[in-house]
């Protein structure tokens, strides 16, 4: 009989691919309610696929693995559907998600398909009635046929758009394409995608072009994505009767602009857009009490903290679009997740704590609850422009970052680079979009993953791999590839009376904000 494979014994894998170990003392921290003895288990499940010299071993206390992102993923698309032992979450997804592609799923013939018996099909289906009644959503019996999802229609596009968003990626056109490390259900899933007859017809794309064209929009990588998903959702889910939307009470005012004919449609693709992810971002409207909010949050930060923060304009601009962006995706119940961002609470505890409490106000004045994460990026975007007082270099040189990360995210890490190394711009660039590499002016490029190295090794595509909270092993690598140090660094005099020389007086508090930023505020 073949040993089955979980979800679990895939990420314990994933997380020893990337760190090569795990301390038997820090379990706790990294697995919570796994036990030693829970994880030597999935040890011995994973080594019975694993090739004797890549098994995972426990010495000194620890567990340790040398398997490299490729053989990783060789080993989660060896997993056959008859070997993976599937959870009532991901059983549950897929009901959901055949729900989407199909209208109704008959789940016991379903069930019998993947190899499930009908007794945990029930004790499922009783879950997801109790699952779906937190989105205002219900199970219906269709006679003969099976099952299908009422209820909210926003609430059930964006639970879709999760689902979508976690098996695919875009590829340089813009076209779906499977994750590489989709497990045997996630790949069963995407089969079903991409033969749907409206992901084939594309027709959706045509009007995600025209919004980004009409509108202006500089989405980044991960923007891109959700709006194209929830696009294509759209479109599907118009030819089926009864989709009205029933829009939750947005409390943040903003300029309505044309981009779909339906008032209701229209308000959320609206709401929609400004949550997402953009690589330039005007704020162009203010919501008043959302402004004074965001002030009151910073003078809040600021109070209990030292150092002074400068770029006050810039720094509230920036937290304002996060807050704003943070309030639609919890009251639309959706999120974009990040990696790493669990670890800013280790490296900064004082700003965290301090943010923590902070937010509390604007948390009551919205009815919402801000998550770890997003307390964590707003560290981080108050802590970038605390270190944005660097001395200016004079042997700048542009960078690129190939990440799956936020764009906050991105702009801390260069911040916090800065600090160390003499960089001009910073590109960020998405694992699916390193096309753009070839185009952009860089230096050097910059991962921090086993997993996107290994990608870019595969492309014969040169880079450095450095932790993103930097170590100082880090900044040694950093300047042996070639960057300049930026300690003690100063602004040379002769080159500074120069540059202000021919400068009028009412021009040059901006010239010097824009060519010596990280001086004057």
């Amino acid at each position: 009989m073949a040993i089955s494979i979980n979800s679990f014994d895939i990420s314990f894998l994933s997380y020893m691919q990337e760190n090569g170990e795990l301390r038997f003392s820090d379990t706790v921290s990294v697995f919570p309610g796994k036990s030693i003895v829970g994880l030597k288990r999935s040890q011995s499940r994973i080594n019975y696929y694993l090739p004797d010299d890549k098994n995972i071993v426990c010495a000194g206390n620890a567990f340790h693995c040398r398997i490299n992102y490729k053989e990783y993923a060789n080993f989660i698309s060896a997993i056959t559907l008859n070997k993976y032992l599937s959870s009532e979450h991901e059983r549950l997804t897929l009901i959901l998600f055949y729900c989407f592609l199909y209208g109704t799923v008959n789940t016991s013939k379903l069930y019998q398909d993947i190899g499930v018996s009908l007794s945990t099909k029930k004790k499922d289906l009783k879950v997801l009635v109790d699952y779906l009644s937190q989105f205002d959503l219900h199970v219906e019996i269709i006679n003969r046929k099976g099952i299908r999802i009422g209820g909210n229609e926003l609430a059930f596009r964006i639970l879709i758009m999760k689902i979508i968003a976690s098996i695919c990626e875009l590829n340089q056109l813009d076209q779906f394409m499977p994750r590489i490390a989709n497990n045997p259900y996630e790949r069963l899933m995407y089969q079903g995608l991409s033969g749907d007859k409206v992901v084939q017809s594309v027709r959706y794309l045509d009007t995600f072009n025209e919004i980004l064209n009409q509108y202006q929009l500089n989405l980044s990588y991960p923007g891109k994505k959700l709006l194209l998903i929830y696009l294509m959702i759209l479109e599907k889910r118009l030819t089926i009767d009864n989709t009205q939307l029933s829009l939750p009470a947005m409390r943040i005012a903003f300029p309505l602009q044309p981009v779909l004919n339906s008032p209701a449609e229209n308000v959320f693709i609206n709401h929609f857009i400004n949550s997402l992810d953009h690589n330039y971002y005007k704020v162009i409207y203010i919501d008043i009490i959302l402004y004074r909010t965001v002030t009151q949050f910073v003078q809040s930060v600021q109070e209990k903290m030292i150092t002074g923060i400068s770029h006050h304009r810039e720094l509230y601009d920036e937290i304002y679009i996060y807050i704003q962006k943070c309030i639609i995706r919890k009251t639309y119940l959706y999120d974009v997740p990040d990696v790493n961002l669990p670890k800013t609470q280790k490296h900064y505890p004082g700003l965290f704590s301090y943010v923590e409490d902070a937010i509390t106000w604007t948390e009551k004045l919205y009815t919402v609850r801000f998550d770890k994460n997003q307390i964590a990026t707003l560290s981080l975007i108050l802590k970038k422009f605390i270190i944005n007082s660097k001395m200016a270099g004079r042997n700048r040189k542009n960078i690129a970052i190939v990440t799956t990360s936020s764009i906050e995210k991105v702009k801390f890490f260069a911040a916090n680079l800065r600090c160390y190394v003499d960089i001009g711009d910073c590109f960020n660039v998405n694992i699916n979009e390193t096309y753009k590499l070839e185009d952009s002016d860089h230096f050097l490029t910059i991962v921090f993953s086993n997993r996107i190295s290994m990608l870019l090794q595969d492309k014969n595509i040169p880079h450095l791999k450095i932790n993103y909270y930097l170590q100082p092993t880090d900044i040694d690598k950093l300047i042996t590839a070639g960057l300049s140090s930026n300690i003690n660094r100063k602004i040379n005099a002769e080159d500074f009376s120069a540059d202000i020389l021919n400068i009028p007086r009412k021009d040059l508090a901006l010239y010097l904000q824009e060519k010596y930023g990280d001086h004057f505020a």
